[in-house]
């Protein structure tokens, strides 16, 4: 990725998830929504954002 959404994204990160279960693409695309401003519930499959992100 790109940029940091004005310094509320941390670069530099690797995030391994290939072992938990609710490893959806949505949820990352639902997390950088919240961090530029967009609350939605919910976004493709995904019902919550990544903590990590």
């Amino acid at each position: 990725m790109l940029g940091s959404a004005g310094g509320q994204i941390q670069g530099g990160q690797n995030l391994d998830y290939s072992g938990k279960p609710d490893r959806q693409m949505c949820r990352l695309y639902l997390s950088m929504m919240h961090k530029m401003g967009v609350q939605l519930d919910r976004f493709g499959d995904a019902e919550q954002p990544l903590a990590e992100v």
